[in-house]
């Protein structure tokens, strides 16, 4: 019996075997296209990056960077300046936007076909009033030789008002960065105790978590009504037209002290505020095979990138 059971899973594996097909798929190998990307806003002068599109299965880690291209900037339909090339796909020039106005991005590079991109810079939307208090929150347990102790960050809990525009859809990004100072201490050969502490200053992206209703609202919602990440991004739909305060906490420095809060609120244009919901939807969903695909939203016509607008309000908080 064991004899011929042995040889029935035989036979069954040789069956499936026998049945197995090779189909060559021809997957269509799209054109090489000019990949354009860059942000503009009144603050700044204006930069894009130049690159070529790759074949999906391409698994090279650099994109091809294109450093002849003639790069072209329209304001409101009139030439306004010729961008000038700095190496490694960098585009510049010494022009900077205005609130309130709409450009247009013309580029082109030998043997590509010419893209083209429009956009607009939105007035800005001003912070109008803020409070930030702070709040501890324990974060783990330090332990030395059995003696444990809880570890505490200081986060700040942020409100946020603004004044919305009427008759327009508005969109919008808020941001914090943390000013912190800490200290390192200075060995030398001859001893075990520190000789003195070198003091260094950084500035760092804040981490925020929100439960406001204009945050989650959005697909940002992961659960529990909750948003967390490096920034927030909302519209106007609940409040269009009117004030807000928006509800907020910017997580605190796992080391050194804060001694500033930056808060930065920027009015998106539309092609800004697609771009970056499609790259956080995307960015959330990988890793998970049982999520739906999120293309990355792309307005660069004959080609591929993103090419928008913005413009940013900004307030800072001195902590004690």
């Amino acid at each position: 019996m064991h004899i011929q059971r042995i040889f029935s899973l035989l036979l069954s594996a040789i069956t499936l075997l026998s049945c197995e097909t090779v189909v060559d798929i021809d997957l269509p190998v799209e054109p090489t296209r000019l990949v354009v990307n860059g942000f503009i806003n009144p603050d700044s002068a204006v930069a894009v990056r130049i690159s070529k599109s790759r074949f999906v299965l391409d698994r090279s880690q650099a994109f091809t960077l294109v450093d002849d291209a003639i790069v072209t900037l329209f304001e409101n339909g009139l030439e306004v300046t010729q961008l000038t090339t700095e190496g490694e796909g960098w585009y510049t020039s010494s022009f900077r936007p205005q609130a309130g106005s709409e450009y247009i991005i013309q580029a082109s590079a030998s043997g590509l076909e010419p893209v083209e991109a429009n956009t607009e810079v939105l007035p800005i939307v001003v912070i109008k009033a803020l409070t930030a208090d702070s709040v501890r929150r324990e974060t783990g347990t330090s332990c030395f030789n059995d003696d444990c102790q809880p570890i505490y960050s200081t986060d700040y809990r942020v409100q946020l008002s603004l004044s919305d525009p009427v008759n327009q859809d508005n969109f919008y990004e808020v941001q914090a960065y943390t000013v912190v100072v800490d200290s390192f201490p200075v060995f030398d050969d001859n001893s075990d105790e520190p000789t003195g502490y070198d003091v260094i200053t950084y500035r760092g992206e804040a981490y925020l978590t929100s439960d406001d209703p204009v945050v989650s609202s959005t697909e940002f919602d992961f659960g529990d009504g909750a948003f967390f990440g490096s920034s927030l991004l909302f519209t106007d739909e609940i409040f269009s037209g009117n004030e807000y305060t928006l509800n907020f906490t910017s997580e605190g420095s796992f080391g050194g002290n804060i001694t500033r809060l930056i808060i930065v609120l920027r009015t998106l244009s539309n092609d800004q505020y697609q771009y970056l919901r499609t790259l956080q939807l995307q960015e959330y969903n990988e890793g998970d095979p049982f999520a739906e695909v999120v293309p990355v939203y792309n307005n660069i016509e004959n080609g591929f990138g993103i090419f928008a607008g913005y413009s940013a309000d900004s307030v800072v908080v001195d902590i004690d």
